[in-house]
């Protein structure tokens, strides 16, 4: 999972996995600080060359590798 955004300021949000890995607490992620900071959702859609990469589907659900991508100014 790649958390670009939140509605908490400082992009935090906690987030249940126990459907995933049986585990009961709750686990607190962050956004993506550069698109935590934009003044709402629809700017996400107009990052000029942003890209996202997430790795395909897999059953080792303990990694993954995800990136938010910027492009270079």
């Amino acid at each position: 999972m790649l958390l670009l955004r939140t509605t908490g300021d400082d992009g935090s949000s906690f987030i249940r996995t126990d459907q995933l890995d049986g585990e009961t607490d709750w686990k607190l992620r962050r956004a993506v600080p550069f698109t935590q900071s934009l003044a709402s959702d629809e700017e996400l859609f107009n990052i000029p060359g942003a890209q996202v990469y997430a790795e395909k589907p897999k059953k080792d659900i303990y990694d993954f590798i995800g990136n938010f991508i910027l492009p270079d100014n």
